[in-house]
């Protein structure tokens, strides 16, 4: 019989994804409101849910386009990166990318 007595730290992990979090939002149809949105995400639906809400504008004016995804361990389905380049492209009201690095 073996007792082993110590202390264990399990921090939180993130993966690291190949591909990191990037959004391109380009205003489209300026007096509609528009946006398309390049954006790697897992459930684009979402990404379209979450910029028209914060925007105040209905759904059918964003357009989310992307890549198939995948492997990506859930990470992909995090939307903040979209959502800040959709409010400066509405603020400025010209193409915005947003990119997040590995640091």
């Amino acid at each position: 019989e073996f007792s082993i007595v110590g202390n264990v730290h399990l921090g939180g992990q993130e993966h690291c994804y190949m591909e990191t979090h990037s959004a391109l939002v380009i205003p489209t149809g300026k007096e509609k409101k528009e946006m398309t949105v390049y954006f790697s995400t897992q459930e684009p639906s979402n990404v379209q849910a979450q910029i028209s809400s914060v925007l105040g504008v209905p759904q059918n004016r964003i357009v989310v386009k992307t890549k198939r995804v995948g492997g990506a361990f859930g990470g992909k389905e995090r939307c903040f990166v979209a959502l800040i380049a959709a409010v400066a492209a509405r603020k400025l009201g010209a193409a915005c990318r947003f990119v997040l690095d590995r640091s």
